[in-house]
């Protein structure tokens, strides 16, 4: 009985010492993610200010780098500079909703000749959005 005690002890042992080595492990394997991450964060940010911009927002998904600059008041007149000594840089917007929803209101109003503001004018563009296919949270 006394040795049948002693092996259990010893499976115990060894089962909790392999599971601190595991959490360990994973521990170390995501701060050097984390590490990695902030060092492609510090390089592109780096690169973006000497255009005048900076990181405002970054993630990396699926390895993918996703991340959305700040542009600064000098932006615009170094890019051209730079264009102009035969660099080819641009800055290009994507997936800007608040941009797609005032294009969407003045092409409503243009196609409707709405002048002023009505009541329901804000549940019309709602509706018409919805009916082109806009999705909003």
């Amino acid at each position: 009985m006394d040795r049948l005690n002693n092996r259990l002890a010893l499976v115990i042992c060894i089962s909790i010492f392999i599971s601190l080595a595991s959490l360990y492990y994973i521990y170390i394997t995501s701060s050097l993610i984390n590490a990695k991450k902030y060092r492609i964060q510090v390089d592109i940010n780096m690169y973006l200010l000497s255009l005048d911009c900076e990181i405002s927002e970054f993630e990396v998904i699926n390895g993918e780098i996703i991340y959305s600059v700040k542009m600064g008041q000098n932006t615009n007149e170094i890019i051209k500079y730079l264009n102009s000594e035969g660099y080819y840089i641009s800055i290009k917007e994507k997936n800007n909703k608040v941009k797609q929803l005032i294009d969407f209101q003045k092409d409503y109003r243009t196609k409707h000749r709405i002048e002023g503001k009505f009541k329901d004018i804000s549940e019309n563009i709602r509706n018409e959005m919805k009916d082109s296919g806009y999705q909003w949270k």
